[in-house]
């Protein structure tokens, strides 16, 4: 009686601290994919799983982890948004991606970059994003067999991006990047004291868009620089700069 006491209890221990070690593993997991992972519920495309978590959805914190709290919910909305004007703009101007795939593209794009990710690593993840496509669609496509492409990218492309499909996400996830970094220096320099003027400084060579060469030397004042890339702006990778002039 005292020993099937003692197997009892002990017995109850071990399950005790299998459940508390996998609640552990559950709740503190990176902190970067929880943000992503609540970005992926509000923008997951149709027909895409949802993860679950450990026990059919129920989550078990004993303590354990990071608790999520409703202002960083909203922080990781403004930074959607944030980005959403210069996907799109890039979506239109490349005419490779449908506008309305932003949606998905954003979060993508936001959480690659804040893991540290180049243009490529990031487009990699969008053209893979959905199920993988089988060898006849892509040979449809073009592209070779061990191409690693999704049906929510594929589909998410326009005539023109299906000529190009392993490219198209290179050169929006580029383009958007770039106008993206070139406005937070714009807001930069207009913050500072110190500068008078703002001349837009372009790609030396043959990858200079005709729209660049024609305010070649030109001097803007500081909030009434054009945004970058340029509206008429003809290259498929902008490599324009913005550059302060001091007082």
């Amino acid at each position: 009686m005292a020993n099937s006491l003692i197997f009892g209890l002990l017995g109850g221990l071990v399950v005790a601290g299998i459940v508390a070690f996998l609640a552990y593993r559950s709740s503190g997991r990176d902190e970067d994919q929880d943000d992503f992972d609540d970005l992926e519920d509000d923008v997951r495309p149709a027909g895409r799983k949802p993860k679950r978590s450990l026990f059919g959805g129920f989550s078990f914190s004993f303590g354990f982890g990071r608790r999520k709290s409703a202002p960083q919910v909203e922080r990781r909305s403004e930074k959607v948004a944030g980005w959403r004007k210069e996907i799109e703009e890039a979506c239109d101007a490349t005419g490779l991606i449908k506008s309305e795939a932003v949606s998905w593209i954003a979060p993508l794009i936001i959480d690659g970059h804040k893991r540290g990710s180049d243009d490529h690593t990031i487009a990699t993840k969008i053209s893979g994003w959905g199920n993988a496509l089988c060898e006849d669609d892509k040979s449809r496509l073009g592209v070779r067999a061990d191409a690693k492409l999704g049906r929510e990218y594929v589909d998410a492309l326009t005539r023109k991006g299906r000529k190009r499909p392993l490219a198209a996400a290179y050169f929006v996830v580029q383009r958007a990047t770039h106008a993206h970094s070139q406005s937070e220096r714009l807001k930069h320099l207009c913050g500072d004291d110190h500068i008078e003027g703002i001349e837009i400084i372009a790609t030396e060579g043959a990858l200079t868009c005709l729209a660049a060469q024609d305010i070649e030397g030109k001097v803007f004042e500081p909030k009434k620089a054009p945004s970058l890339p340029l509206r008429r702006c003809d290259a498929e990778s902008c490599r324009c700069v913005y550059q302060g002039i001091e007082a």
